[in-house]
């Protein structure tokens, strides 16, 4: 699997963890960036991708939890959520491996 190295910031939210790229991205490097991402969690695998325009998302089973990772292309934006609020407990400890 291609993976894309970057470097970003993480921005953490009661629900939600912001990561901010420090370069700009395109279409075709989110998935590459998304295998990066998956691949410095542990117990992380990815169960779906779903491309749009100028957007996708990967679901991602993450220690045992629903997750997607969102990128959108016009606004330069990529978080982590969780895809119910019982999954809300795992997201913190996720920043630890990020």
């Amino acid at each position: 699997m291609q993976q894309l190295a970057f470097n970003y910031q993480l921005l953490v939210k009661p629900d939600i963890i912001e990561l901010r790229a420090d370069v700009d991205f395109e279409q075709e490097d989110i998935k590459p960036m998304a295998h990066y991402l998956l691949s410095k969690i542990a117990d992380s695998r990815l169960i779906e991708i779903v491309e749009g325009v100028d957007r996708a998302y990967f679901r991602a089973d993450i220690q045992n939890q629903s997750f997607t990772i969102n990128f959108e292309v016009y606004s330069q934006s990529c978080w982590l959520e969780p895809e119910s609020p019982k999954e809300q407990a795992v997201l913190h400890h996720i920043t630890s491996f990020l």
